[in-house]
């Protein structure tokens, strides 16, 4: 995920992600493969519920190229992002 920061910061133009609306730790893994330089686990919307899920996405986007980053459920349901 750092050279998501470093290219921020060096300014080397856009970044290209996407949004993953399922919960497939399938579909993470295969945009991951797609170029993508970041994807957000849409937990607010996916039908991501439990921990092993979201642990399941984590790696499968980790597999790739795409540094993975988390849209937590609800701005006060702190514990879906910190278990």
């Amino acid at each position: 995920m750092t050279f998501v920061r470093d290219r921020i910061e060096r300014g080397d133009g856009p970044l290209w992600g996407a949004f993953l609306g399922s919960g497939s730790a399938l579909m993470a893994e295969m945009l991951s493969r797609c170029g993508f330089d970041w994807l957000v686990i849409d937990m607010q919307h996916a039908p991501v519920s439990s921990s092993s899920e979201l642990l399941a996405m984590v790696q499968a986007v980790s597999l790739g190229q795409s540094a993975p980053f988390l849209r937590a459920p609800w701005k006060t349901q702190f514990g879906a992002i910190m278990a």
